[in-house]
């Protein structure tokens, strides 16, 4: 349900119906959609409405939002139609939740799994949607193009007989991530919002977020440069925020690496409802290698191998403070100790890549003992070696697992003057260590990064002390535990994987409700010709009540780590003339990826997970009704190369040479024969 693209069939009442219609017909020439007399559907005013240079000089990017476009009758009971007579999907990615029905191009075809309709159901069907089809032929008709490219100031003809268009319903908790639009020849973008008269924005979210653009680390030597070849990344704030108001029409130009937007999570109890798609031209638009599916789609392997961290276990001082007093310590929590298994810890003190008994005492001044006894290390390794996962649930001691408050998470849009631009929002938990980190179109979470100065003064957040305590917590069991060699050791002996040649990844991460996640994206994965990485992520959430572990378990409220395969065959980037299918879309779905592998959140639950090199992992959006941050210690270790990739290569040029000795051997006997 949680790794993949989720389509499930859901109807919007119980009274939903298949429904048709007839082919788009060309209007007179004598007659027009704008004319007073012709349909009470359309404001009369609308002309009055165009404003080109307010448009293209709206920041970040050109965009705009006409209101009352449509008879405000009309459109009630547009709303109550599709409600009575229209199906939808449920899907889920990474990059959202949503129920959304099909095209309204297709309007024969509202239930993709019935047989076409007859001529009298195709009738009845007809009189249930008078009003969609209504509104369909004027949005796909002529002149509403034209229309449309006045008010963006167009060329006339730019926009093509090619339109697209459905019905998006966002329910509490429903939201779409940070992205650009950019698919094919997409060239206008339009919401037109079925909201509730009464909707406020500032009790049920929805807004429609616009984020800035910010030059790539390969280009941020340029600064205000003009140049859209150049790649760009989304800023992890939205600089503004487009009101779901009934009745209205918001619109932008779609911009490879430009046009970054997102639909915050609804968070009433009432659900959104829009209409929702995209005018093309001709052209695909130059620059598309920026786009944001492009970048999503890129490869990268620039991560840096960490400094090796090494732990003398014989002369480290808190060993020595504490081995001696060990064996007769009452804490409960080492009362367990299994000493009659021996078999795993090394007395070999020569062989630096297995696991001892030093280890095994420094390990336990963190770790519960339960996980340390060479039988319970031997199930562990069992399990990982079937599953190549597996899952420690409470696994450090209790005076290393911080306390984490429940959702304080503010008001999104808390500047009655102005909550289009109240950054405070986005900005909460931020201080000079826990440190906002984007871009949002890939990712947006808090980092934690020690300060050495203990400056405050710049802290903009509310319960600054529970998460400065809990960062730096987590900081010391990341530098004692997680980057020491002793537990390295563990991982090996609990894993059968290899002893790993280092770190290449090492963050303590907040999720804040109703803000953060991570998207899959090609840059997580490892080098295709070698193996991949071990992930170690220590997780931490208030799930101290039983309907607070519910939340986490069922996924509802995001927060889970999902890890899926990447279609590793379609990673070049498109050419400006290269064909695009349109009916790729912004996300990877259920026919690019299948779900390996969905870890709820759980507080101090250690993951270990084996992820080769075409897998790619990511932290679901967390909801604004999750109990609290998710926090973490994420760790990658690197493996070293495997060697059968050595013999397989060996293999199959001894299979060559057998071919070769083969052929000759033929060509011999046909001499032979010939002769």
């Amino acid at each position: 349900m949680n790794g993949d693209t989720t389509n499930t069939s859901v109807a919007l009442t119980a009274d939903s119906a298949t429904a048709a219609a007839s082919p788009v017909t060309k209007k007179s020439k004598t007659k027009s959609i704008f004319d007073d007399d012709s349909s009470n559907i359309l404001s009369s005013d609308l002309f009055t409405k165009i404003d080109v240079q307010s448009y293209q000089q709206s920041k970040p990017y050109p965009h705009q939002q006409i209101t009352n476009v449509f008879k405000a009758q009309f459109l009630l009971d547009l709303k109550e139609e599709i409600k009575l007579n229209s199906k939808v999907n449920f899907k889920e990615s990474d990059l959202f939740r949503v129920y959304q029905s099909i095209d309204l191009a297709n309007l024969n075809n509202l239930s993709s799994s019935s047989p076409p309709p007859g001529p009298e159901e195709e009738e009845a069907t007809k009189c249930k949607l008078t009003n969609s089809l209504l509104l369909r032929d004027i949005l796909y008709s002529q002149e509403w193009r034209s229309y449309i490219e006045q008010c963006t100031g167009l060329q006339p003809g730019t926009l093509i007989n090619k339109i697209d268009c459905a019905c998006n319903c966002h329910t509490p908790g429903c939201h779409l991530l940070c992205h650009d639009d950019v698919i094919g020849t997409r060239k206008i973008s339009y919401i037109i919002y079925l909201t509730e008269i009464d909707w406020n924005t500032n009790k049920e979210g929805g807004t429609l977020e616009l984020y800035d653009q910010q030059l790539d680390e390969e280009n941020d030597e340029v600064e205000n440069d003009n140049d859209d070849s150049k790649s760009r990344s989304s800023q992890p704030v939205p600089v503004s925020r487009i009101q779901p108001i009934f009745n209205s029409m918001a619109f932008f130009e779609v911009l490879p690496g430009r046009s970054y937007h997102a639909v915050q999570e609804v968070i009433g109890d009432r659900p959104r409802l829009s209409l929702q798609g995209w005018y093309h031209s001709n052209e695909i638009p130059k620059n598309i290698e920026n786009a944001t599916l492009q970048q999503l789609k890129t490869m990268n392997n620039t991560k840096l191998k960490l400094k090796k961290v090494d732990v003398d276990v014989d002369n480290d001082p808190t060993i020595t403070s504490s081995s001696s007093s060990f064996a007769a310590t009452t804490d409960n929590e080492n009362n367990d100790a299994d000493t009659a298994d021996t078999t795993i810890a090394d007395t070999d003190t020569t062989n630096t890549e297995s696991f001892t008994e030093n280890d095994r005492i420094y390990l336990k001044e963190y770790i519960k003992n339960e996980y340390l006894t060479d039988k319970s290390m031997n199930e562990i390794r069992v399990k990982f070696e079937n599953n190549s996962s597996v899952q420690f649930c409470n696994f450090l001691l209790e005076k290393y697992v911080p306390k984490i408050q429940s959702s304080t998470v503010a008001n999104p849009n808390t500047n009655d003057d102005d909550p289009t631009n109240d950054e405070n929002y986005y900005m909460q938990g931020v201080t000079s260590e826990w440190k906002l980190r984007g871009p949002a179109h890939k990712q947006r979470y808090l980092r934690y990064e020690e300060d050495y100065s203990n400056n405050s003064s710049d802290v903009n957040s509310d319960n600054n002390d529970d998460a400065a305590s809990t960062g730096s917590i987590m900081n010391t069991v990341k530098k004692q535990v997680f980057e020491s060699e002793p537990f390295k050791r563990y991982l090996k002996a609990v894993t059968s994987l290899d002893y790993s040649t280092g770190i290449i990844g090492n963050e303590i991460r907040r999720f804040r409700p109703g803000l953060d996640y991570t998207v899959a994206h090609y840059g997580l994965l490892s080098n295709m010709d070698e193996v991949g990485v071990l992930d170690a992520t220590m997780c931490f959430v208030d799930d101290k009540t039983e309907d607070k572990k519910g939340y986490w378990e069922c996924g509802d409220v995001g927060g889970f780590e999902c890890y899926i395969e990447a279609d590793i065959d379609d990673e070049d980037d498109i050419d400006d003339d290269e064909e695009v299918d349109e009916n790729d879309d912004d996300e990877y779905n259920e026919d690019d990826d299948t779900e390996l592998l969905s870890v709820s959140a759980s507080n101090n639950t250690l993951s270990l997970v084996y992820r080769d090199p075409g897998t790619m992992r990511f932290v679901k959006y967390v909801g604004s009704s999750a109990p609290s941050s998710r926090y973490d210690i994420c760790m990658e270790y690197e493996l070293p190369p495997d060697n059968d990739n050595d013999n397989d290569v060996i293999d199959e040029e001894e299979g060559e040479a057998d071919d070769d000795v083969n052929e000759e051997d033929e060509e011999e006997v046909m001499m032979k024969e010939s002769k």
